[in-house]
């Protein structure tokens, strides 16, 4: 009998002695276990204050907006309602500082000083507007986000063809046809509000005379023109120019190809045998008037226009309907004689229209 409660004691012993071990040794892994635990949180803390610091949010900000490749919708706000900001709107925040990344050094430089010291204001020098640095939510409920807060400006639309339809990279924005009277003739405005700044693609096209004309523009501001037709008052000084120097070789600047223009050389050659018949008796050439310009391709237009000419030997008086095909002078004209916006690819047409005396 001794001999089993001997047993029984020991097993007890035992028990209790693997009891207290388990124990101890379970409380040591609940210690390193939570030693761990704060040493991550410590890390994760530390780690996260700086790469959520206002100045790392900055930097990544800054090389987004300098490179058209990333994703830069995430760093920019605007206080004003209904904008849109997302990865597309902020290309030409984008398309401006990659050719001109210097100036986000500014920006980034007032934006964070305005952040330290809310009286200061941050001067964006390329569009004169302020940006601010500011928060927008939290990262992880644990830390601020900070975006930059770009102001919006309105963006003119200005173009001499009605109803032109416009695009701002690739996204169709609205029509032109808003009417403005000068003096040269109608223009038509459309008015693009709240837009973000930068350097954008604008696209018109219009169907005129059943020929697409497409005119693109980048630009960097708040004016956007598309003059895509000849102007009346320019074509009438081409024109008078030409009528009225038709016997001076030089003026072969205003036409294609020059000499080898075949309406140039038919115009000379005309004017030489009349002089040689000795019945060369030019007209006094009066009001050029243009009826009507309509393009016959993208880059031509067809010119209808009225000539008055008089002949003082016969004491005649005459209106003469002509054409003539016209296209964009060139840009390398920079060593012309007669600098044009416009010059003749082709004259023809004849028609008198009335005749009398002076």
């Amino acid at each position: 009998m001794s001999t089993l409660v001997a047993n029984k004691a020991n097993d007890m012993k035992t028990w209790i002695n693997k009891y207290w071990k388990d124990a101890r040794e379970g409380d040591s892994k609940k210690r390193r276990g939570l030693i761990i635990l704060a040493v991550l949180v410590v890390i994760i803390w530390f780690g996260g204050n700086r790469y959520y610091s206002p100045s790392a949010q900055m930097d990544r900000a800054i090389a987004a907006l300098s490179n058209p490749k990333k994703n830069a919708g995430k760093y920019v706000t605007t206080t004003t309602s209904g904008v849109k900001i997302n990865n597309k709107t902020v290309k030409g925040l984008q398309n401006r500082y990659y050719e001109d990344s210097s100036s986000l050094a500014d920006v980034k430089a007032n934006s964070l000083k305005n952040l330290e010291s809310p009286t200061v204001t941050g001067n964006e020098p390329s569009a004169n507007n302020y940006w601010t640095f500011v928060k927008s939510g939290r990262s992880w409920l644990l830390w601020p986000k900070y975006k930059l807060n770009v102001p919006v400006n309105n963006v003119e639309v200005l173009t001499d063809i009605k109803d032109l339809e416009i695009k701002q990279n690739d996204q169709n924005v609205g029509k032109a046809n808003e009417v403005i009277n000068t003096n040269d003739g109608n223009l038509y405005k459309l008015v693009l509000r709240n837009q973000l700044p930068g350097k954008h693609e604008y696209v018109g096209q219009a169907d005129l005379n059943g020929h697409n004309l497409e005119l693109k523009e980048d630009v960097d501001g708040s004016k956007v023109k598309f003059f895509g037709l000849p102007k009346s008052s320019d074509v009438e000084n081409l024109l008078t120019s030409v009528l009225s120097h038709q016997d001076s070789a030089e003026y072969d600047d205003l036409f294609v190809n020059g000499i080898n223009n075949s309406s140039y050389k038919e115009m000379m050659s005309k004017n030489n045998a009349d002089k040689q018949g000795n019945d060369y008796n030019p007209n006094s050439l009066g009001e050029v008037k243009v009826r009507s310009i309509v393009p016959v391709t993208s880059k031509e237009f067809k010119v209808v226009y009225d000539v008055t000419l008089s002949n003082y030997d016969d004491k005649s008086r005459k209106i003469v309907e002509k054409e003539a095909i016209i296209e964009k002078s060139p840009e390398n004209n920079q060593n012309k004689t007669f600098k044009y916006p416009w010059i003749i690819k082709q004259l023809m047409g004849n028609k008198v229209l009335r005749e009398d005396s002076l």
